[in-house]
């Protein structure tokens, strides 16, 4: 199916799309769609997505529900795959003038290759050239003898970036350290093996272990020399030449998927909410250039000349001309990663009130559940980052550094009444020499006896602490444990949970390692209906006797349980994406 838009081309595919490629002269893209047991490679127009061709290789399946690696020839004229065939690893070639095909190359090799290994032509296209990051491992193809003709290691341990490229009668590729950038190069012919071409220094501030890091993702291009990384979701743009950043930022989670234009004028990267933003080369950097209409694509492409990206996920492929963005009307990405991070909601013990505020912002509001009308909009003087409706009827915010204190209203409102930071009943300084980094989340105990907070140091350090909500004064400081926080249903403990572990912290700051965490032993998690109500996964809610309430709509489907809270019949949709919380009354 094909369908047009403004500036943009979709196709959607009976079956999902795995790879997709550009062609050198930007006429051609050509992706693998795999079926259960069968593959099947299409050469499209790229400028309607209409299909011109379709390759039916012999090859199988890369990994499980991985198709093969495409690779154009530098004249564009063939069209080659990397990937299995009889069970030993092969080139597949097709010559796209013909639709013949145009040769296969087999062989045996010990060498760990990862789902998408990076591989190039030489520039007279009679050479092939693998990168297997895992072994840094560079192999050497001769494509009229259908052989292997050299492998070449780096014999080192050192991260690699996901590149190679032809340089002269030569392939190049780079590793990094953490203070270190080489370019290496490998002949077509010599037994020798990589030399190095030049050392460069890498980004700085940047502090990772390559052996063990597993969140770190390198992209480089060559010309203009630029290293684009990802670290725990922050992605930054390195000018090597220059020793300087043209882009580090932090405000959304970006995934591990970008992507230069060939010049390098503009850089992409998706976000893990599947959303794409495109930055353009500026005097003082990269420069936010546009934010496509956000669809759940997640892998990105620049087409050679810059002109066109291409996005895909799942069975769909949408197309979009890089001169018909617009930027988004709020200019720039927030610079602070508070500033897109989820809601923060608590109901009243009561059941009278919602109390919400975003995380990072100023403005907690109390909504009055029987008529969905904002009742209290409290202005809190400091950026909240986490909040509590207590027993007492008291609004608490875990803010920068304080803990503020409100009384919410008893009996009926005026609608939206206001409040300020000068209504505050109580307010307690916590100890700043005792935290460290910036406070990006909090959790206050039901009791409101003690705050417990995330901060996130530059470049990637995480702290746990936990605050006297009284007095301010530090009672514990760790690691974060897990990714999942929430409350025992006695009130007493912090539970950080994941992957089958966990901490219990008490409010007296005691400490307690878990191996094997019995969630449901413990009360279970707070994001489940006590209720019995439930979301399945194809996004129905149902009652307890098993019954189809509500389908949530597109807007409202997210996969993070945690940024759901449940309290009786009530139902609020917390995830940042959402331009206001959801909250839905459920009947049976």
């Amino acid at each position: 199916m094909l369908s047009w838009g403004q500036h943009t081309a979709t196709i959607t595919r009976p079956n999902p799309i795995s790879v997709v490629t550009w062609s050198p002269c930007n006429r051609f893209i050509a992706i693998t769609c795999f079926r259960v047991k069968t593959i099947e490679i299409d050469v499209l127009d790229s400028v309607t997505l209409q299909k011109l061709q379709t390759l039916n290789p012999q090859q199988e399946l890369w990994m499980d529900n991985e198709g093969p690696v495409l690779v154009f020839s530098p004249d564009s004229r063939i069209l080659t795959s990397l990937g299995y065939l009889d069970g030993k690893r092969s080139f597949e070639s097709w010559d796209l003038q013909t639709g013949d095909e145009a040769g296969i190359i087999r062989w045996e090799s010990s060498y760990a290759m990862e789902e998408d290994p990076p591989i190039t032509y030489s520039a007279n296209g009679k050479m092939i050239g693998v990168r297997c990051q895992y072994d840094n491992v560079v192999l050497i193809f001769d494509i009229a003898s259908a052989t292997q003709m050299h492998s070449y290691s780096t014999a080192s341990s050192i991260a690699s970036t996901s590149d190679i490229w032809a340089h002269e009668e030569s392939f190049r590729f780079t590793t990094v350290d953490p203070k270190t950038i080489t370019i290496w190069e490998v002949g077509f012919t010599s037994d020798a093996g990589p030399t190095r071409v030049d050392i460069l220094p890498a980004p700085e501030n940047v502090d990772f272990d390559p052996e063990l890091d597993m969140y770190i993702k390198f992209l480089f291009l060559s010309a203009p020399c630029r290293l684009a990384l990802n670290l725990n979701g922050e992605v930054m743009v390195w000018d090597v030449q220059n020793s300087k950043y043209l882009l580090r930022c932090n405000s959304t989670s970006f995934s591990q998927y970008m992507s230069f234009s060939s010049d390098g004028r503009l850089f992409a990267c998706s976000t893990e909410g599947s959303e794409i933003y495109v930055w353009k080369e500026s005097l003082t950097g990269y420069t936010l250039h546009g934010v496509p209409e956000h669809e759940s694509y997640s892998m990105t492409l620049f087409s050679p000349n810059g002109e066109w990206i291409v996005a895909f996920c799942d069975t769909t492929m949408r197309l979009w001309r890089t001169n018909g963005f617009t930027t988004p009307a709020y200019g720039a990405l927030p610079e602070s990663p508070r500033d897109l991070l989820d809601f923060l909601l608590d109901f009243s013990p009561d059941g009278m009130f919602a109390v919400v505020a975003r995380s990072g912002e100023n403005r907690v509001t109390a909504i009055d559940l029987r008529s969905g009308v904002p009742r209290l909009t409290i202005d809190a003087g400091t950026e909240v980052y986490g909040l509590r409706v207590n027993e007492n009827n008291t609004i608490t915010v875990a803010g920068d550094q304080e803990v503020v204190t409100w009384d919410l209203p008893t009996g009926d409102l005026i609608p939206d009444a206001k409040a300020t930071r000068e209504d505050s009943t109580r307010t307690i300084h916590l100890d700043p020499a005792s935290i460290s980094g910036e406070i990006f989340w909090a959790w206050i105990f039901p009791s409101s006896s003690h705050v417990a907070i995330i901060t996130f140091k530059p470049p990637s350090v995480n702290r746990l602490y936990i605050c006297d909500a009284s007095t301010g004064e530090q009672i514990f400081e760790g690691e974060p444990a897990g990714s999942k926080y929430f409350f025992a249903p006695d009130g007493r403990n912090l539970l950080i949970y994941d992957g089958g572990k966990g901490l219990s912290i008490s409010s007296g700051g005691r400490v307690e390692q878990w191996d094997e965490v019995d969630v449901e032993a413990v009360g279970g998690y707070p994001w489940k209906s006590s209720r019995g109500y439930q979301i399945t996964n194809d996004w129905w809610i149902l009652d307890p006797e098993g019954k189809r309430l509500l389908m949530l709509p597109a807007a409202w489907q997210f996969h993070r349980e945690e940024r759901r809270v449940w309290k009786e019949q009530f139902l609020a949709l917390l995830y940042y994406k959402l331009p206001q919380p959801v909250i839905l009354e459920l009947y049976k």
